[in-house]
C-alpha cells in the first residue's frame, strides 16, 4: 500500500506514446524469483511531472525511457529538467517493489544560479539553516545528486550533492563585493557540508575558502565558511566601501567566518559574519589613541549579526588596547546607517544608549582634539563617519587641544544643532567650548571658562609647527575667570579675536587680578616669511598697585616692593599663542617703577625679571649702606627700556635712581641662555663712601661713558666716586666684579647703544 500511494503522488502528470509487455512463465511463481519465468515492461515517458518527494523540486521529465524487470524498476536513458537544470541519463532505480528504496544518480551541468535555485527549494537549503537567499551566485558549475529513499519510510531519505564550479561568483547579500573566479568543490549531505580546493579573488587579492560543519561550540549554528585571505586600503575603500579613505594605506591578511544557523533553534540565531585581523601591514592614519603604524600588530575581532526581518544589522568585537565596540545598524530606504551604538576605550563598559548616534566612552591615553576636529571636517568619505557620533566621554591622560597639552582631564562631547559641546574638568581647565562644525563660517568658537590654566613648562608646551594655521580657525572669544599661563596667573580675562584674511585679530583684550591689570591687543596672522609660517603679535601695558603680589602672581620674584609699577609690551614671536617663544622673540619693552626698596632674592629668579640684573647688584657689592639697607636698598624710581631680537634683551638705559645711589646698566640679557653680559656704573649720593676702583683715564672709553651719562642718564658724569662692574655669566650664579670706564664702553657698544653718526 505505501509503495502504491507513493506511485499515486510522485506520477504527477505525463504519457505513455508506446510501451510494450513481455509474460511468460507459471504464474504460481510469479515474480519468478528464481528465473521461472519473465514480467518485463519497457514504456516511453513523455512530459512527465515526477514528484519523488514532498520537499524536493519535481522533476518535470522531457523524455524517458523505463524498464520493469520482475521487481526491478529502472532507467537509464532520460532526460529532464529540474530548475533550469538539464539532467540526462540519470540513473533511476527501485531494486526491489518488495522491497522498495528508490535511488537516483544525476549529473548536471548548468549555472550557479539554477543550483542555488534548485538547492534553496530542496532539503539541501536546510543544511543552511534556510539562510541560501543570502547567497549570490553567477556563472558555470556541474552538479552530481545521489538520493536514497526509502519509499515505505520517505522521511529517511539520504543524499549527496557535490558541486563543482569552475568560474563562478559568489556574494552575501549585505556584504559586498563578491568572491569572483571562484573553483573548487562543494559537497553538501544530510549531515553537512565539506568543500575541497575551493577559492576565488576577494577585493583583489586571492582568497581560500573552507565551507565545514560548525565546531559543537558554535552550539546555534550548522555550517560555517571560513575565508582567509589579504585586503588592501585601496580595495577596502573603493571596492568594500569604508569611509576611511585617506586614513589607512598598505594591506594586511585577514579571516571571515560566515556562519549559518541551525534550523530549529529554541531562539532565534541571526546568520553572523565574523572578521578576524592582525592589522600587521596596514597603516592606520587615524588620529590617536588609534594611530597604528603599519608593521604594528593590533589583533581585531568583530561579528557582523543580520537580524531577523532583513531590516536591521548588529555589531559587536574587540581590538587591542582595551577597545570595544557595540553597534547597530537599520536599513532605510534601501541604504543602511548607523543607529546607535557604544565604542569603549581603555577597557571602559559598553552601555546600552537610548539616543541614536555612536556613542563614545572609556579612557584614553592621548588624544589630539585638534587633530579629530579636523578629521571631522574633512571629506565626504570621512565626514560621514564622524557626523554619526553623538556624544563623547572619556578620561583622557594627555588631551591636546588648540595648541595646548592638558594633563588628566574628563572630556565630555555632545552634538547639538551647529556646534559641538565640549565640556573640560580637570585640574587645568573647568569650563565648557562650543566648537562650530565648520571652522569656513563665521560661527565663533565660544570658550566659556571658570578656570583655564594652559601649561607652560617645557614637557607640556607644543611644539610651534604643531600648531594650527590661524586662517584655518573661526573667530574666538575667550572669556575665563581664572586664566593662567604655566604658574603665571593673569586673573579674570576677556577677549574676543576676530577673523581676517590672514589669521586672528583682537582689537583689545583684558586681564584683571586684585593688584593689576592688563590691556592691549593682539594678533595671530599668517605670514609667509616667518619660519613656521605664522606669526604672534602682542602689543599691552601692565600696571600695578602692589609689585610683590603682582610678580608672585605672574611667578616673578623681580626683589622690588613698590606700589606702582607700569610695563609697556610690543612683542611678536614665531607661531602661535605659547609659552617656549624666547627664541624668536622680537619687540621693545619699556618698564618704569615708583618709589620702592629692592629686597634680598634667589639669584636668577624669574625669567622676565632676568633683565633687570639691577636688583642683584647692590648685594653683590662692597657698599657701606648699612643705614639704608637694613630695610632694604631704597630707591626713587627704576626705569628702562629693553631691545629684543631673537630672544637677546639689549638696555642703554636701566636705571635706579635711590637717596643712597644711582645705578645704570648697560648691554646683553639672553633670555634663551640665561646669562648676563652687561656692565654698570654706580655713583653714590651721600658722602664719599664708594671704593675708588678701575680709576678713569682719559681717552676713547672715557668718552663713550661722558656721552652715555650726558645723553642717555641726563646727568653729568664725574671724573670721582663712580664705580664700574661688570656682570656676566648665569642669572643664578652671575660674576659681578669691579672692572673700568674701557669695559664699559664695550658694553655700550655691545647694546648699540651709540649710532655710527655719533
Amino acid at each position: 500500500p505505501k509503495l502504491y500511494e507513493w506511485f499515486r503522488r510522485a506520477l504527477v502528470s505525463g504519457y505513455i506514446p508506446r510501451g510494450t509487455t513481455r509474460l511468460f512463465g507459471p504464474m504460481d511463481k510469479f515474480p519468478f524469483d528464481g528465473g521461472e519465468g519473465q514480467f518485463l515492461l519497457e514504456a516511453n515517458v513523455r512530459n512527465m511531472t515526477f514528484q519523488f518527494l514532498p520537499d524536493w523540486p519535481a522533476a518535470e521529465i522531457v523524455d524517458m525511457d523505463v524498464v520493469l524487470d520482475n521487481t526491478r524498476l529502472y532507467s537509464t536513458q532520460n532526460r529532464s529538467i529540474n530548475r533550469g537544470r538539464e539532467v540526462v541519463d540519470a540513473k533511476v532505480e527501485i531494486g526491489d517493489l518488495r522491497k522498495p528504496v528508490l535511488t537516483i544518480d544525476s549529473f548536471s551541468a548548468g549555472t550557479l544560479e539554477s543550483l542555488h535555485n534548485y538547492a534553496q527549494d530542496s532539503p539541501i537549503g536546510r543544511v543552511f539553516g534556510g539562510n541560501l537567499g543570502r547567497v549570490r551566485v553567477a556563472g558555470d558549475a556541474t552538479f552530481k545528486l545521489d538520493l536514497m529513499v526509502p519509499i515505505t519510510d520517505w522521511r529517511s531519505f539520504t543524499f549527496s550533492a557535490r558541486i563543482v564550479s569552475s568560474d563562478g561568483t559568489l556574494e552575501i547579500a549585505g556584504f559586498d563585493p563578491p568572491v569572483t573566479g571562484l573553483t573548487g568543490t562543494v559537497t553538501i549531505d544530510r549531515d553537512g557540508v565539506a568543500s575541497e580546493a575551493l577559492g576565488g579573488q576577494f577585493l583583489g587579492q586571492p582568497v581560500t575558502i573552507d565551507v565545514m560543519n560548525a565546531p559543537t561550540d558554535l552550539s546555534g549554528f550548522q555550517v560555517l565558511a571560513k575565508a582567509r585571505g589579504r585586503a588592501d586600503s585601496r580595495a577596502l575603500v573603493e571596492d568594500l566601501g569604508l569611509p576611511v579613505e585617506g586614513l589607512i594605506n598598505g594591506q594586511a591578511g585577514y579571516t571571515v567566518d560566515l556562519l549559518f544557523p541551525k534550523r530549529g533553534n529554541e531562539q532565534p540565531v541571526p546568520f553572523t559574519v565574523s572578521v578576524e585581523s592582525d592589522l600587521i601591514g596596514l597603516a592606520v592614519n587615524v588620529p590617536s589613541p588609534f594611530l597604528k603604524p603599519a608593521d604594528q600588530p593590533a589583533f581585531v575581532s568583530g561579528d557582523i549579526r543580520f537580524m531577523p526581518g532583513g531590516q536591521r544589522i548588529e555589531s559587536s568585537g574587540v581590538a587591542d588596547g582595551g577597545v570595544s565596540w557595540r553597534v547597530a545598524f537599520a536599513r532605510e530606504a534601501e541604504e543602511w546607517d548607523l543607529e546607535r551604538g557604544t565604542l569603549a576605550l581603555g577597557g571602559g563598559q559598553l552601555g546600552d544608549e537610548e539616543t541614536r548616534g555612536l556613542h563614545i566612552r572609556g579612557n584614553v591615553a592621548n588624544v589630539r582634539l585638534d587633530d579629530w576636529l579636523r578629521l571631522s571636517r574633512g571629506s565626504e568619505a570621512r565626514s560621514g563617519t564622524a557626523e554619526r557620533i553623538r556624544s563623547i566621554d572619556v578620561e583622557v591622560d594627555s588631551l591636546r587641544i588648540l595648541g595646548q597639552h592638558l594633563r588628566d582631564h574628563r572630556v565630555r562631547v555632545d552634538r547639538s544643532a551647529r556646534d559641538w559641546l565640549v565640556q573640560l574638568e580637570g585640574e587645568q581647565v573647568i569650563g565648557s567650548v562650543f566648537v562650530p562644525y565648520d571652522f569656513s563660517s563665521d560661527r565663533a568658537l565660544i570658550m566659556e571658562m571658570d578656570r583655564l590654566v594652559l601649561p607652560g613648562d617645557e614637557e607640556n608646551t607644543i611644539e610651534a609647527g604643531e600648531q594650527p594655521d590661524p586662517r584655518t580657525l573661526p573667530p574666538i572669544r575667550l572669556t575665563a575667570q581664572e586664566f593662567g599661563l604655566g604658574k603665571r596667573y593673569f586673573g579674570a580675562v576677556d577677549v574676543q579675536f576676530a577673523r581676517t584674511e590672514d589669521g586672528l585679530v583682537a582689537d583689545s583684550f583684558v586681564a584683571r587680578d586684585e593688584t593689576f591689570e592688563i590691556v592691549g591687543n593682539a594678533r595671530w596672522i599668517a605670514l609667509p616669511t616667518d619660519p613656521i609660517g605664522h606669526r604672534s603679535y602682542l602689543m599691552a601695558t601692565l600696571t600695578s598697585n602692589n609689585v610683590m603680589s603682582t610678580m608672585q602672581r605672574l611667578d616673578y620674584q623681580p626683589g622690588i616692593v613698590s606700589d606702582d609699577m607700569s610695563i609697556l609690551f610690543d612683542l611678536s614671536w614665531s607661531g602661535g599663542p605659547r609659552t617656549d617663544v624666547f627664541n624668536s622673540l622680537n619687540g621693545d619693552v619699556q618698564v618704569r617703577f615708583g618709589g620702592g626698596q629692592l629686597d634680598e632674592i634667589d639669584p636668577g629668579a624669574g625669567r622676565l625679571f632676568g633683565l633687570m640684573s639691577i636688583v642683584a647688584l647692590p648685594r653683590r657689592l662692597s657698599l657701606d649702606f648699612t643705614d639704608v639697607f637694613d630695610k632694604g636698598f631704597g630707591f626713587d624710581s627704576i626705569e628702562g627700556s629693553f631691545r629684543i631680537i631673537d630672544g637677546e634683551a639689549y638696555t642703554c638705559n636701566l636705571t635706579l635712581v635711590g637717596p643712597a645711589a644711582d645705578i645704570a646698566i648697560i648691554g646683553r640679557a639672553s633670555l634663551t641662555q640665561r646669562e648676563y653680559e652687561q656692565a654698570a656704573v654706580v655713583s653714590a649720593n651721600f658722602g664719599n663712601s664708594l671704593p675708588v676702583v678701575g680709576a678713569v683715564v682719559a681717552g676713547p672709553q672715557v668718552a663713550a661713558a661722558l656721552l652715555i651719562f650726558s645723553q642717555i642718564f641726563k646727568k653729568p658724569l664725574q671724573e670721582m666716586g663712580q664705580v664700574y662692574y661688570g656682570i656676566n655669566g648665569s642669572w643664578d650664579d652671575p660674576l659681578i666684579e669691579s672692572t673700568d670706564a674701557a669695559a664699559f664702553a664695550s658694553s655700550i657698544e655691545l647694546a648699540g647703544c651709540i649710532t655710527d653718526s655719533e
